[in-house]
């Protein structure tokens, strides 16, 4: 996204203008965050050989009250975080195309309360699980049904599917989900979901974090030069480990 700020300074010493106090009601507000987050309905994700998608519009349509079974069905047979992603993004140009918008929203809704609940079970599943593995499996999980759920959430506000005062009362945003999910179990794919739903002054992180995990030429790294380009993900990896000898690229605004 391309934005360019003019700035014009005037620079006044204070011993040739006495300082005035500031009416305190006309004090600037504090700087907002610049929302330019990805366009994540517009996103073009690789997924893993072999997993299992919900099929795009295009291919197979779905009735309205057949996308919600149809994404658990995708995410149940699939532990694969790529290919989780692009699951609920079809589900989501699944439900763009309905054309009433009240059922668009009430489907829409349907299936965040079932992410939700998923994250609740996987969570009390978690909790009693006493072999390692089993602990291990159930942890990855819950990271994952918060991944899902943090990602449908930012998703389906940009697309219009619901309305956050409205619809989200009750939810936390993408972000804060994905956050959690990391907390529970550090993953590169999660950061990279992180930082496609993150604003500005927060992203690099989570993209210096999928980058460590990400290895030249794996899928993800093909995943995280699509949304963000090259240029930059070369310069986040040459800041990461310079010994890799990729010199930072021009400046890339994506």
């Amino acid at each position: 996204m391309h934005r360019a700020i003019a700035l014009i300074a005037l620079v006044v010493t204070s011993a040739t203008v006495p300082a005035l106090a500031q009416d305190p009601s006309k004090r600037a507000d504090p700087p907002t965050p610049v929302d330019d987050r990805v366009s994540l309905a517009q996103l073009t994700l690789q997924v893993e050989s072999g997993a299992t998608v919900l099929a795009t519009p295009e291919a197979s349509a779905i009735a309205a009250d057949e996308i919600c079974p149809a994404l658990q069905a995708a995410l149940d047979k699939n532990s694969a975080a790529i290919a989780r992603l692009e699951s609920v993004r079809r589900a989501a140009l699944h439900l763009a195309k309905i054309g009433d918008g009240a059922i668009r929203r009430r489907e829409a809704v349907r299936i965040l309360h079932a992410l939700d609940v998923a994250c609740a079970a996987l969570g009390d599943r978690a909790s009693e699980a006493t072999d390692p593995v089993a602990a291990a499996t159930d942890l990855r999980l819950r990271a994952l049904a918060r991944m899902d759920l943090g990602f449908s959430v930012d998703l389906f506000v940009q697309v219009g599917l619901v309305e956050r005062a409205v619809d989200l009362v009750d939810y936390k945003t993408g972000i804060a989900y994905l956050e959690d999910a990391i907390g529970i179990w550090p993953m590169a794919e999660l950061s990279f979901c992180a930082a496609l739903v993150a604003l500005a002054d927060s992203r690099d992180k989570h993209l210096g974090d999928a980058i460590a995990g990400a290895p030249p030429g794996a899928l993800l790294d093909k995943n995280l030069v699509s949304c963000f380009g090259q240029a930059r993900i070369d310069r986040l990896r040459h800041a990461i480990s310079p010994s890799l000898g990729v010199p930072p690229g021009p400046k890339d605004e994506r």
